[in-house]
């Protein structure tokens, strides 16, 4: 068995080193791995790095599952894909991890969806339908390399240092081709919100799966609420599988028919019913932003809309079997939910069910049939790997919005309400009306106080408000005087004192770039006083021989 080490405190991760990379702070946890921010020191760039959680050091097939997820990742490469860097083993134990545990290096990404969706809950048509074609797009990638990735929603969406979108965690991705080994259950992934009918059903999938599962998005940024809602993961599945949504523009009327058709043709019931391919969708998406500039795709193929089949006015369809007592049955052999987060927050969701195959749907009609829950069969899984909530979200009440525009210079990250939202300048205007911190930080200057600007905005509803953040990037100063002991005095232009003491400096001193007054004083020695400049990023050391008598 191996020897596990000692699980550290989040925020006592800092320091470690996982071969070359300096571990920063921990981002957090999803259903089976931990993710760490760490600084690569060959390429000078911020990195994430996701290790399986010490629970599961003994499980060859946990960590099997990662491997694999490992190298499903490492081998997409596209703008709207994360980039895997590269995948090892710890040579020696951390934060709970024995040696020998796998790890995978990725693009570290710190703003998600889900988390600009916390701050705005509606985002405007033209915002939500470019993410949702770069989102498409690299979906569409990923199904021609033979991969469905299953879990597609916000958390899994993250932002790249130009605002693309970037799809993530492919950690329960299969490849299409793959089959299960022969077994007596099926295993069902996903997240309750964002399944697909099929998924709910534990029927064959393949991409309109995550086509749907973007729909879901598309609905979530357009009107700031899910599609479908309910107390528990069987209530929210039956919907998915039975009603139909809410039209979008009933609930916002801003939305474009065109881009609300987009919307419920990817929601549709029936997978032939919906865009058949990602980029299909990504072209539909892109003549609604651009409509003069029809529907051509990159490859020289075109798309027709054909909205036609799925309209608001086609009635609320259920999907029903042509039985004696026509009522719909969820199947799958194991249900397990499962949400592993990106580079902000995650949350993990597991259960796993014994249900009886249903057989298949051949029409779709209205239908007020109860549906029957099947009992749960008993689990024989870890006990620790399987959780269910009491509860699931609701959707996002219509509240009192109003706007925001903040402005920071290129390379700080913006902040509001503890979220990152940006680099440098960002807006919103759907930003819930209330009280709001924003702050802009610049990287890499943790002991600088300068490098940290923030302010408390109250936004009123239909209220638009502006903010301008100059945090100032630090340097350090050091000081090597002679004779030894003395003294120093250290004031910014203003003859204001910021350090004074004995020398020499345990460390040398941290500073916003500017002037400073230096005086430094000894025992029979003439006082050195003049004045320094210190420039940011990097140490320079001032040397100062005194001039003394005896």
């Amino acid at each position: 068995m191996p020897e596990h080490s000692t699980e550290l405190p989040a925020d006592q991760s800092a320091g470690h080193l996982i071969g070359r990379y300096v571990v920063r702070r921990r981002l957090g946890a999803g259903g089976f791995a931990r993710v760490y921010c760490a600084w690569d020191p060959d390429l000078e760039i911020e990195v994430a790095i996701k290790i399986p959680k010490p629970q599961l050091a003994d499980d060859a097939e946990a960590l099997e599952r990662f491997r694999r997820e490992a190298t499903t990742a490492a081998r997409l490469r596209h703008p709207n894909v994360v980039t895997v860097l590269t995948v090892g083993r710890l040579e020696e134990p951390f934060d709970g991890a024995p040696a020998g545990t796998p790890f995978l290096v990725m693009d570290f990404l710190p703003e998600a969806l889900s988390g600009r969706l916390a701050a705005t809950p509606v985002l405007p048509e033209p915002e939500w339908l470019r993410i949702g074609e770069e989102v498409a797009r690299g979906l569409a990638y990923a199904h021609a390399q033979g991969v469905v990735h299953r879990d597609v929603k916000p958390d899994n969406i993250l932002f790249g240092r130009h605002g693309e979108a970037v799809v993530t965690d492919f950690g329960i991705a299969r490849a299409v081709s793959e089959r299960l080994a022969p077994t007596s259950r099926s295993i069902v992934v996903g997240t309750p919100e964002y399944f697909s009918p099929e998924q709910a059903r534990g029927l064959p999938l393949d991409g309109r799966t995550d086509v749907y599962a973007l729909g879901v998005t598309l609905y979530r940024m357009a009107v700031g609420a899910l599609p479908f809602e309910g107390d528990d993961w069987y209530a929210i599945m039956r919907q998915h599988v039975e009603d139909a949504p809410r039209p979008p523009r009933e609930l916002n009327p801003a939305i474009t028919p065109a881009a609300e058709q987009v919307i419920l043709r990817t929601l549709a019931k029936r997978p032939e019913d919906r865009f058949q391919t990602a980029a299909e969708l990504a072209a539909s998406l892109a003549a609604v932003a651009h409509p003069s500039h029809g529907l051509a795709m990159g490859d020289g193929a075109t798309v027709d809309l054909g909205l036609s089949p799925i309209s608001p006015v086609s009635g609320r369809p259920r999907l029903v079997q042509r039985s004696r007592r026509r009522t719909v049955a969820l199947v799958a052999g194991v249900i397990v939910v499962a949400a592993v987060a990106g580079v902000s927050a995650a949350v993990a969701l597991a259960r796993r069910d014994q249900l009886t195959p249903a057989p298949a749907v051949d029409r779709v009609t209205l239908d007020t049939a109860p549906v029957t829950a099947p009992p749960p069969a008993p689990v024989d899984s870890a006990p620790s790997q399987v959780q269910l909530p009491e509860s699931l979200p609701k959707a996002v009440p219509t509240v009192a919005r109003g706007g925001l525009r903040v402005s920071a210079p290129p390379e700080a990250r913006v902040y509001v309400d503890t979220r990152f939202v940006a680099f440098g300048s960002w807006q919103a205007d759907t930003l819930t009306a209330g009280r709001h911190e924003v702050r802009a930080v610049l990287s890499g200057a943790t002991d600088c106080a300068s490098a940290t600007k923030s302010t408390v905005v109250t936004v009123a509803r239909r209220e638009s408000k502006s903010v301008h953040l100059a945090p100032a990037p630090c340097g350090s100063l050091g000081l090597a005087v002679t004779p030894l002991p003395a003294t120093y005095k250290l004031s910014d232009d203003g003859d204001r004192v910021l350090y004074e003491g004995s020398l020499p400096l345990a460390r040398p001193l941290t500073l916003p770039e500017g002037d400073y007054h230096l005086v430094v004083t000894a025992r029979y020695c003439a006082a050195y006083d003049d004045h320094v400049h210190v420039q940011s990023g990097g140490t320079q050391t001032l040397p100062i021989k005194l001039i003394c008598t005896g």
